[in-house]
């Protein structure tokens, strides 16, 4: 979805709900702009697009307290790109003889968070007499990109929020939440609204943490219709559909078809509780499942008539929970049937009159149909929301179990890593590595739903100096050093003799965090091991953190006759190749591979003197030349700023970005990108391009699988 921000000329905008916007007198637009700070855009037509904008810093849509009378209110926010939070807030507005529609779609790359608010609006005056079709329909999709289309590096950053609260509606109440995919959390809260009809559909969201669906308190007069279906989250999901009252025109039915819903690594609730005064209350919860606990309850619902249960082929890994109790009248004949847990089953808490069976089966995540071969049996995938025909759900390079490629039944040394643990072994044993170890539990741990990227990065020591003849040299080389056709760390070219000043090569967590943090705001985590705590990866080699001899000009490219930098990386596996005497020790672990990628942070390497750093692109190996930042009269911060911009660069070319576009070669002014090899953006900026201005966008090329889940096409050793 990339913006493009110029001239639009709008003669009328069809949305897919049938709606056609004017433009003119009769509508408030705001459209096509491109805003380098905040914005806040108020509302007060009955026609109102706000469109295809590019907002550095927050937007803001409002429309409070207005009056109409005869008209459709109609509210569109789509296709704005903002660097911040996105807000829009309709409340305390009285409409007579019209409907309203809040309709926000496509919006992507929210820094902050996303929230819609409807909330106190009247919609008519009541007046139960008279059947009169005036809606509110509150539409919030595809923002954050299409939450089923993975490969996208698009998402609400922050989580999405939406309330829907205490509205006054004539007819027809419609809450439809389609393919959002958040950062964050997923909440949805409608309560207190006191509407004729209310239809809700809520399907296909992601959320990276937890999902949170609540319908509580409404009063529905005729039937209250709810289908939430498809959503997922890596850690929890709730679901409440409870004291809820459809009290006053036949039918008088509550019907909410709750499947297919998923809680990868942590619990999923559902309830349907204390709803009252219908005909009929009618639940299904079908095929949802989670990576640890569920509880699912109908309990103490009052139906006139009947009420309707069913709890089908739900499936948890641990301790499963069923409660249907206290119901008035009692549910006869309902039916619970085929829910599993893997490990703890609970028999149901039922009333009588129930019908069940096959609820005490067992499950594990080693069973027979495995099309993907990661590790985890397709029926397991199923139940926590991964992908069984895809090895790498979230298209990050990373396996969702630990991947036996080759269909032997074990993971050997050329096989990834799992983003949900270690399947193959029993629990407190190890295999080819400790996945706690190798992720750095809990706080590094992968998330199988949205993109990780792991780099480890261990730091080369300074270079020895002795006095002799009274100036200082390095027993690695001269500290001078010739330097024709480079870039300074200041964006000014370079050339003749400058004099070095040799420091231990490191990189700051400083350096790290603002290439972490516009990262995250496509929600790409990106964790960096400069030493965790728990950073063993295995004996042959530590974490990262550790410090390498010093080598002033070390050959990036892999060559058999002399020492280069995959004898660090891999270490002198068949002989001492720089004849010191002493075999290089592994210093990236074999079980990394596949899951991270490696970095250097040294002196300088042999084939291009001159630049600040280089990568496989895309690859898994990286190497920043600390020592050509070294020269004189460059500032601390100076020198801190082009380690800042050269990790971002260097990690975007890992990335597959960078690699062939002319672009990067001679950017117009407008192409902020730490790709850019411009020299008026040169350190400057820390961060990918969106594609503002004509300009080129990076994010499409982002892909985070290549160079590690082949590893081994360029991973060689010596």
């Amino acid at each position: 979805m990339t913006r493009r921000i110029g001239a639009i000329a709008i003669l009328m905008i069809f949305v897919a709900s049938g709606l056609v916007i004017p433009t003119g007198s009769e509508a408030e637009v705001f459209s096509g702009e491109l805003v380098p700070g905040s914005k806040v855009v108020y509302l007060t037509e009955c026609n109102n697009l706000v469109d295809n904008n590019f907002v550095n810093g927050s937007l803001t849509v409002k429309m409070v307290g207005q009056s109409f009378n005869g008209c459709d209110v109609i509210i569109i926010v789509q296709s704005n790109q903002v660097g911040g939070s996105l807000e829009v807030v309709v409340k305390d507005n009285t409409l007579i003889a019209g409907s309203m529609y809040v309709i926000v779609t496509d919006n992507m790359q929210v820094g902050g968070r996303m929230l819609v608010t409807v909330k106190n609006n009247v919609i008519h005056k009541r007046d139960p007499a008279f059947a009169l079709d005036y809606n509110l329909k509150v539409v919030v999709n595809k923002n954050g990109g299409n939450g089923q289309d993975m490969s996208k590096n698009e998402v609400l950053a922050e989580g999405l929020k939406i309330n829907v609260i205490a509205n006054w509606v004539k007819n027809r109440l419609t809450v439809e939440s389609k393919t959002n995919f958040a950062g964050m959390d997923y909440k949805l809260f409608a309560r207190g609204n006191t509407v004729n009809n209310f239809d809700a559909i809520i399907v296909g969201n992601i959320a990276c943490r937890d999902h949170s669906i609540r319908f509580v308190s409404n009063t529905v007069d005729t039937k209250f219709e709810l289908n939430i279906e498809g959503n997922k989250a890596t850690r929890n999901t709730r679901i409440n559909v409870d004291e809820n009252k459809v009290p006053y025109l036949s039918p008088m039915e509550l019907e909410a078809r709750i499947k297919d819903n998923h809680a990868a690594v942590g619990d999923i609730t559902i309830t349907m509780n204390e709803n009252e005064q219908t005909n009929i209350i009618d639940g299904k919860f079908e095929k949802n499942g989670a990576g640890r606990n569920g509880k699912f309850t109908f309990r103490g619902n009052k139906a006139y008539k009947e009420n309707q249960i069913e709890i089908l082929t739900n499936r948890v890994e641990n301790k499963r929970e069923i409660q249907v109790t206290g119901n008035q009248p009692t549910p006869d004949p309902y039916v619970i049937k085929d829910n599993w847990a893997c490990k703890y089953s609970i028999k149901p808490n039922l009333q009588s009159g129930h019908k069940s069976s096959g609820n005490d089966k067992k499950c594990t995540q080693k069973e027979p149909t495995h099309t993907d071969i990661d590790g985890l049996s397709d029926a397991y995938e199923q139940m926590i929301g991964t992908n069984p025909g895809n090895w790498d759900t979230d298209m990050d390079g990373l396996a969702d179990g630990w991947a036996d490629y080759d269909k032997s039944g074990t993971v050997n040394g050329n096989e990834a890593f799992g983003e949900i643990g270690d399947p193959q072994v029993p629990k407190g044993k190890t295999h080819l590595g400790a996945v706690d170890t190798l992720f750095n539990r809990p706080k590094e741990a992968p998330n199988c739903l949205c993109k990780d990227v792991y780099v480890e990065v261990d730091f080369m020591k300074k270079g020895k100096t002795i006095r002799a003849g009274g100036s200082k040299k390095s027993s690695g080389g001269s500290l001078s050093r010739q330097v024709t056709d480079g870039i300074s760390p200041l964006g000014v070219p370079m050339g003749g003799t400058f004099s070095l000043v040799d420091k231990p090569h490191l990189l700051t967590a400083g350096q790290i965090n603002p290439t972490i943090a516009f990262l995250m705001r496509r929600g790409i985590r990106l964790h960096v091991d400069t030493g965790w705590p728990l950073g063993v990866a295995r004996a042959d080699a530590r974490g990262g953190g550790e410090w390498l001899r010093h080598k002033e000009l070390l050959r990036f490219q892999f060559n058999t006759t002399e020492f280069d930098i995959y004898n660090f990386k891999n270490g002198e596996i068949t002989k001492d190749w720089d004849g010191n005497g002493v075999r290089e020790p592994r210093h990236f672990s074999s079980n990394r591979k596949g899951s991270f990628r490696y970095m250097i942070i040294g002196h300088n390497f042999s084939e291009a003197s001159d630049r600040s750093g280089v990568a496989q692109g895309p690859g898994d190996i990286i190497f920043i030349s600390h020592g050509n930042f070294l020269g004189g009269g460059i500032s601390k911060s100076g020198i801190g700023q082009a380690l800042a911009y050269t990790f971002c660069h260097e990690l975007g070319h890992s990335l597959n970005l960078g690699l062939s576009s002319a672009t990067h070669e001679s950017a117009p002014s407008g192409f902020w990108s730490c790709l850019s090899y411009n020299e008026s953006v040169v350190f400057s900026y820390i961060g990918y391009s969106d594609g503002v201005l004509e300009s080129h966008d990076d994010w499409p090329d982002l892909n985070p699988q290549m160079g590690i889940a082949q590893w081994w096409t360029k991973d060689y050793s010596k």
